[in-house]
């Protein structure tokens, strides 16, 4: 293998890595935020079950005190039907205090329903709080895992970026140009010949680019324009 590759093979991986390295370390905060939003609904869930079960106790208390203000009504009616003389009128008395009484019915049956939905809502506040955590200890261990991992590859990045100025002085300064600018595209910049097709593109090499190639001169794709070399070349 011609000198030009192999240093520029070793630049090349060092480059990479810190590529991958870099985008790994961009990816990071969209990671911590979609822990700390998912834990964010989950306090939000906690929030609406306390809320409901104050909507359901104040819809009791409403009932409650509907059913004692008819209670009054009718002790009021059946002191009244004690002094009624005239037989329609204790009728009309009693007529009224049956309908109340069959009103105060009503309401003792959605008072049952709303204690029914009391109970749900407690059940679903207690799911959700046990659920919250949990998830407050799995987003505690998942930050901390990340945020350990972002100063790990920073460390690894600096330590690459040093170790890069001793590599890069290595390379043939009349294909650098070339280099930097290929680097930061996808793909590698410098890629194998494979059965006579360019290792970037995928697309059938000129045999003249071939044979250029194979004597170790510094060569690219004719389509994609990406440096390639030839496995046996020496």
């Amino acid at each position: 293998m011609k000198t030009w590759v192999r240093n520029l093979l070793e630049l090349q991986t060092a480059d990479l890595r810190t590529k991958r390295m870099n985008k790994r370390l961009k990816e990071i905060p969209y990671e911590k935020k979609e822990v700390l939003d998912s834990l964010g609904l989950e306090k939000d869930r906690v929030t609406k079950a306390k809320e409901q079960i104050k909507t359901t106790e104040v819809e009791i208390r409403n009932v409650k005190s509907k059913v004692l203000e008819i209670q009054a009504k009718i002790e009021n009616l059946q002191s009244k039907s004690a002094m009624v003389k005239k037989n329609d009128e204790y009728k009309a008395l009693m007529n009224e205090i049956a309908s109340q009484k069959s009103f105060i019915s009503g309401l003792e049956t959605k008072e049952l329903k709303y204690y029914e939905q009391l109970d749900s809502d407690k059940k679903e506040l207690e799911s959700a709080e046990k659920s919250l955590r949990n998830m407050e200890v799995e987003a505690e261990e998942s930050v901390e895992e990340l945020d350990e991992m972002a100063i790990s590859l920073k460390a690894e990045m600096e330590k690459a970026l040093k170790n890069r100025k001793e590599l890069f002085k290595k390379v043939d300064s009349t294909i650098l140009p070339m280099y930097s600018r290929l680097i930061k595209k996808d793909g590698e910049p410098l890629t194998k010949i494979h059965n006579s097709t360019c290792g970037c593109c995928h697309l059938k090499l000129t045999p003249q680019t071939i044979t250029d190639s194979k004597k170790g001169q510094m060569t690219s794709c004719d389509t994609c324009g990406h440096l390639i070399y030839y496995p046996d070349s020496e």
